[in-house]
């Protein structure tokens, strides 16, 4: 009887402490944004381009830019000066990097989902500078 009370025991301890790391292991950090083909990044509220909900509203805005997917690919993402993919999905809408101020391209640079960076006195598309 007392045996089957630790196994009782054991098992629901085990089942807890599975329920709570695969609860953890499912909310996925902003950082992650733009790894699901279906994803639609979300960016700071100073950025009005975050208000376009779709890639046709998105590129339509020519002062916003595509955010790419950056999940797993067989091809590499064939982008061009504006951030969208003829071969991959577009995954959120974000300002040029060339409309951003010199504070606002710092917080973008962080971003692991946009490719700006502060360059000679300018906010400049990384992805775009030839190596």
């Amino acid at each position: 009887m007392r045996a089957s009370l630790k196994l009782k025991t054991g098992i629901i301890f085990f089942l807890l402490v599975g329920l709570f790391v695969f609860s953890n292991c499912q909310a996925q950090p902003s950082n992650f944004c733009g790894m699901g083909m279906k994803d639609w990044c979300t960016v700071p509220s100073w950025d009005f381009c975050g208000s376009h909900k779709n890639t046709q509203e998105c590129k339509a805005d020519s002062s916003c830019q595509g955010i790419t997917y950056r999940g797993e690919s067989m091809i590499q993402c064939l982008l061009d000066e504006k951030g969208y993919a003829k071969n991959c999905p577009t995954v959120g809408c974000a300002s040029r990097c060339d409309r951003l101020n010199q504070k606002q391209c710092e917080l973008y640079s962080k971003e692991p989902y946009l490719l700006c960076g502060w360059s000679e006195g300018k906010c400049v598309n990384l992805s775009s500078i030839k190596k």
